[in-house]
């Protein structure tokens, strides 16, 4: 949510103190190095859109996306820094603006010739920046059951003209671990973004109690687009890990449902397998328990199609995001950088 900060008036007098500015042009100057550290996260930790099998359908769409946020999150840094840079420059006019000058503008005009207001103006942590993303899923439960299985698909392929691998098994691998890494990555700089914007509103607060005129009316107006796509940028990224952390869990729960079907159908072809030695009888009673058998398996598909069904959620919120989170949502470029 974007901070509501009161503006100086634009038609007001120059006051200024420059130990407060300087404070303040510090405080920028940080962020950006802070924002700086969000791209090198995401560098390192959200390099590989494909999840394996059970989530190919995500690739895509993820793998548009990805390169698109980490360009965002380096123009954060770059752009913020040009602000920093930009209120250096504000300082250094103001320390060349003679006495006389500065009491032609009606009021306190320029006040502090040295000194930085450092402790003014430190930006807030709530959370740690240093932690880092760490997996909320362990791997897929495997179908790894050697001949029994075997002796599954074979039955099921012979007598139901079904094939239980391509059907079922082979959807069941993928990466949930790295999936659910990428997922607290983004949540965590979806945070860090949020900090990031509480800090340069609460400097902005400050700065405006003892700069007001034209530049420092100018440079509010800006600060406004920034507080605007910071805010859209930390919802934005936290949601979307929320969401992969949440599709990586459901991956686990379709897989584990997935194996628990394949189990029983086993358990119904093994009960069974020494019947079809015996003439007829034995034969025909097999092939009711293979089709029980395939009833069974097949079961498994419809968890399947619950994960797809989650897939498209997470799919259509990503396409949202290549759409809205780019760098033309940034604030533009001060003058004289």
């Amino acid at each position: 949510m974007a901070h509501a900060v009161e503006t100086p008036r634009d038609s007001g007098p120059l006051q200024v103190d420059l130990p407060d500015l300087r404070g303040y042009a510090q405080l920028i100057d940080g962020l950006g190095f802070d924002l700086g550290t969000l791209q090198t996260q995401a560098e390192t930790y959200c390099v590989d859109a494909d999840f394996g099998k059970i989530l190919e359908d995500l690739t895509s769409d993820y793998a548009a996306l990805l390169p698109q946020l980490k360009e965002l999150l380096g123009e954060n840094e770059v752009l913020m820094k040009q602000y920093a840079r930009a209120l250096d420059i504000q300082v250094l006019d103001y320390e060349r603006t003679d006495d006389g000058v500065a009491g032609s503008f009606g009021s306190d005009g320029i006040r502090g010739d040295t000194g930085t207001n450092t402790g003014g103006f430190a930006a807030s942590s709530p959370i740690d920046w240093t932690a880092s993303p760490y997996p909320s899923e362990s791997s897929l439960p495997e179908v790894s059951f050697g001949f029994v299985f075997d002796r599954l698909a074979w039955a099921l392929e012979t007598f139901c003209n079904w094939d239980v691998r391509t059907e079922v098994t082979d959807w069941i691998a993928g990466d949930v671990v790295g999936l659910s890494t990428q997922a607290h990555c983004w949540q965590l700089i979806g945070q860090r973004l949020g900090d990031t914007d509480s800090s340069l509103s609460t400097g902005e607060i400050k700065i405006y109690d003892t700069w007001s005129g034209q530049a420092a009316s100018a440079h509010a107006s800006s600060m406004i687009g920034w507080s605007q796509a910071l805010t859209s940028q930390s919802t934005g990224l936290a949601d979307l890990g929320e969401h992969l952390r949440s599709l990586a869990a459901e991956a686990v729960n379709v897989a584990q449902m997935v194996v628990d079907c394949i189990r029983l159908a086993i358990d119904l072809i093994t009960s069974a397998w020494a019947l079809q030695y015996i003439p007829i009888y034995g034969q025909a009673k097999f092939i009711q328990k293979a089709w029980n058998a395939y009833k069974t398996a097949s079961k498994a598909t419809a968890y399947i199609r619950m994960l797809i069904s989650a897939l498209r959620v997470v799919k259509d919120y990503i396409v949202v995001l290549i759409d809205t989170l780019t760098p033309s949502m940034l604030p533009p470029k001060p003058m004289g950088v």
